[in-house]
This record gives C-alpha cells, structure tokens and sequence, in this order.
C-alpha cells in the first residue's frame, strides 16, 4: 500500500482542494502461486497514515462493490436501463434519475415492511411477503415503462397512498 496526502488539484472555476491518493495491491494466490496482482486506486477525503491506511483501503473497496453491484443491478435486472435511452435534451438524464429513485423504492421494498402496508392500503387482501413483492416489482416496471415510452407526451400522476410509516427490517 502506498498513499500522498495533501495533493493540491485544481477545480477550475471552483479554485484548488486539496485531496489524498490511496493506492493498493490485492495479490490473489492459488496453491502457493502469485496467479494475479490487481492494483486499486483511490482519490479520497480522508487523511492516510500508517494507523489507518489498510482500514480506509478496505472502506473504499466496499464502498465501489455496493456501487457497482447497484449498477449492475439497475442496468441487468428489473430496471433494465441498458444504455442511452435518448440523444434529445435532458431526457436520458431525466430518466436515469427515475431509474435511482425506482432502484430506491425497490430496495425499501426488499428491506421494510412497506409491501404488505401498501397491498392493504390498496387492496384490503393479506398474502404472502415474496407475492406482494412481486406485484409492487411489476408495478414499478409498469411505471418505468411508461416514463420510457411517453417521457415527452404525457405527465404521469402517481396513485394517491394514504400516509404511512416505513419500518426497515436488517438481519
């Protein structure tokens, strides 16, 4: 591992920061063999010295994991974003912000309680958790189908709720 701190950059109209450069090897070893030498590299906020420089490595590592298994997620799975949906004004960028506020509301979905307090607000019915999340996941692909194909025709109104409090569920 190897680090700088204090590295003045220039931000144009916005003057000079300064940041801190973390750099770090994971060496993968199989049988006793170095088979593969990944370098990491990091522009970071937080001061490196000796005490803490394995920790902040590691904080950053995890931190681009959940942002990338994020991504991927949006981009393969039910969001299915793939690439630029427009070349027109702000759209693409209009809808890849729906698509993180979808990729949000999924995940409060997952991690609360807020299915089954939305399906009996709505419905009145008690089933089963993994066929509610189903349904609410159908119904964000529905709604994100919609901003696709009528982004510039037609203003979507979202359902009227009534207010309610979301609990997260962490194992």
């Amino acid at each position: 591992m190897r680090w700088c701190n204090g590295v003045n950059y220039n931000l144009g109209n916005n003057g000079e920061r300064e940041i801190n450069y973390l750099e770090g090897k994971v060496i993968r070893i199989k049988k006793g063999v170095e088979k593969e030498i990944t370098t990491f590299t990091y522009l970071i906020s937080e001061y490196t010295n000796k005490k803490n420089a394995l920790r902040t490595f590691m904080n950053c590592r995890n931190r681009w994991k959940i942002e990338n298994e994020g991504f991927n997620f949006q981009k393969n799975n039910i969001l299915n974003i793939g690439h630029n949906f427009s070349s027109i004004g702000y759209a693409g960028h209009n809808f890849y912000l729906l698509a993180q506020i979808s990729h949000t509301i999924i995940q409060l979905a997952y991690f609360s309680d807020i299915a089954g307090r939305v399906r009996r607000a709505t419905t009145g019915e008690q089933d089963n958790l993994s066929q509610t999340l189903k349904n609410i996941f159908s119904s964000f692909m529905e709604v994100a189908r919609r901003i696709k194909v009528e982004l510039f025709d037609k203003v979507l109104k979202p359902p009227l709720l009534p207010a309610m409090r979301i609990r997260l569920k962490f194992a």
